[in-house]
């Protein structure tokens, strides 16, 4: 059984949004505020009852819902109309699927009890206002200028099925770890809740009934204990007839007071990274994950490259039977899991699915995974550049044109560092983004042309030189500034004396970055290479 799909309404960043996933993987990317944690936390609230580790019942907050919303309905009530109809609201439905093997559990959930009014099986969150206040907010609404936040009082968490069935902790047929590296637990005297629920999640009744069982058997032998009695005779009086003993009530439960140890050392004093991979595999080795969802927020956190290289074949190796949702900020992650898995958020008011990439493309970048590919899905403005220099070139030609940089204007440069171009391209020809590609014309400018007739869109332009004789960037330089060679000579080269032009044009050639790097930081201006030009005022302007 898996997630097909969440629909999420007025909860937090989103007004309406419906994410669809994979069955095996799914990796979510997106800029900061996009909204990568709320999808997680949305379906960990929905399926498990549970808001950043505490029951929602009790930890209900005007936070939790839209901001538009909640503003919209404060002018309502400025504006003198503070209806019950415009209060805001939370409602996120999980939508299930599955083989014929789940047919029974998902036939438990299904109904119409969603927004598409069709029958099919999933689990459903309102946050709503609760009807039975229906009095008192009669009364609160007389004076609807006093209201200055959403009367949260008022409010009741209802989770039911699609089928319109009460949800309870053993009758949900899908079960969610939600494991966030940047709420790990590494201090003394704190339990870790999450953890205690993916080991408590592994145990069968009989199993849980036996350590029950253990644990008052424990506590039971504490108050009979014979080395007790030198201790009482110190504390008893004729007066009193105290005794020592261990609460027998449910509060002191062996769960409560469960250690985990990872090489003889307690969870609490490893690492954040290693604590967020032994979670993971915990879930992932389950008797059982056919039934289970992973949330794994942004798991890089923590983890070194070579431990993250590891943490990511764990999941790869293991997640056959098991849906796993992630986040990330991380090129290797999205790389290693396959780029066809990766769910972008932020570029259009929709989601966008990447699993129509051509197979190539996905294999190679999960092969050769250290390129920088979630830069170029991610930013809206790109410039792909062949290498260093070139980056360096480019940024220079901005910032004379605009006195600013680049990414000032949300324009990312990145290098392909010998790369195919058309790698790149393919990521992003599904995509609103614009991306400008600069590259030498290797003497073959019409061969080049035509090579690249079949990537070129709209959004995505390739910029060089048709001067096949200047067939690198340090030769376009110095045809650039054949006027004002003295300057270009006085910036890049380090001794005095002036170079000829074939003796500078060997020396940029030869010193490549270094030169680029002189260029960079002189404050003297020279003229840059007419396609860079254009290359820039395009990605600034669109023409």
């Amino acid at each position: 059984m898996h997630i097909q799909k969440v629909h999420i309404i007025g909860f937090r960043c989103f007004k309406d949004i419906i994410v669809e996933f994979n069955e095996n993987k799914n990796i979510i990317v997106g800029d900061n505020g996009t909204g990568k944690s709320t999808i997680l936390d949305a379906i960990h609230l929905c399926l498990k009852g549970v808001h950043r580790g505490l029951p929602i019942n009790t930890t209900l907050s005007p936070f939790l819902f839209n901001q538009d919303n909640v503003k919209a309905y404060l002018n309502a009530c400025h504006e003198g109309n503070a209806c019950v109809d415009l209060l805001p609201r939370i409602t996120i439905e999980v939508f299930l699927a599955g083989s014929a093997e789940d047919s029974a559990l998902l036939a438990s959930c299904e109904g119409d009890n969603n927004t598409t009014k069709e029958g099919t099986s999933g689990i459903r969150l309102d946050i709503m206002f609760n009807e039975e206040f229906q009095d008192e907010y009669t009364i609160l609404a007389q004076n609807p200028n006093n209201i200055k936040s959403i009367p949260i009082e008022y409010y009741h968490c209802i989770r039911q099925t699609f089928a319109r069935g009460q949800i309870t902790s053993r009758s949900i047929p899908i079960c969610s770890q939600l494991i966030d590296s940047s709420a790990i637990v590494n201090h003394r005297g704190t339990i870790d809740v999450y953890l205690n629920r993916i080991i408590n999640d592994r145990l069968d009744t009989r199993d849980r009934v036996a350590l029950s069982g253990a644990f008052r058997q424990m506590k039971e032998n504490f108050s009979i204990n014979g080395d007790l009695a030198s201790i009482l005779d110190k504390i008893e009086t004729s007066d009193t007839n105290l005794s020592l003993a261990i609460d027998p009530s449910v509060s002191t439960n062996w769960e409560s007071l469960l250690i985990a140890k990872v090489n003889s050392i307690p969870f609490n004093y490893i690492g954040k990274g290693e604590q967020c991979m032994t979670k993971t595999h915990l879930v992932l080795d389950a008797e059982n994950p056919t039934n289970r969802v992973l949330l794994l927020e942004e798991p890089e956190n923590h983890l070194s490259y070579g431990s993250l290289h590891s943490f990511i074949s764990q999941i790869e190796e293991k997640n056959a039977s098991c849906q796993i949702i992630m986040t990330t900020h991380s090129s290797m992650v999205c790389n290693r899991l396959d780029l066809g898995n990766l769910i972008l958020l932020g570029l259009s008011k929709k989601p966008t699915y990447f699993k129509n990439l051509d197979k190539d493309t996905r294999s190679f970048f999960q092969k050769v995974s250290g390129f920088d590919t979630l830069r170029i899905v991610v930013s809206p403005k790109s410039i792909l550049v062949e290498g260093p220099s070139d980056d360096l070139i480019v940024q220079k030609t901005y910032y004379q044109e605009y006195q600013r940089s680049p990414l000032e204007d949300n324009v990312d440069i990145i290098s392909v560092s010998g790369l195919s171009f058309k790698r790149y391209v393919s990521l992003v020809q599904a995509l609103n983004n614009r991306v400008a590609i600069v590259t030498d014309n290797d003497g073959k400018s019409k061969k080049k042309e035509e090579w690249y007739r079949k990537y070129q869109t709209e959004n995505i332009q390739f910029f060089f030189s048709s001067n096949d004789v200047a067939n690198t960037l340090e030769t376009q330089i110095i045809v650039a500034n054949k006027e004002n060679l003295s300057t270009l000579n006085m910036i890049v080269s380090k001794s005095k004396k002036n170079l000829s032009e074939d003796e500078l044009d060997k020396y940029m050639k030869d010193y490549k970055t270094d030169c680029a790097l002189a260029i960079f930081d002189s404050d003297e201006m020279i003229t840059m290479p007419d396609y860079i030009v254009k290359a820039v005022q395009w990605i600034k302007t669109g023409s």
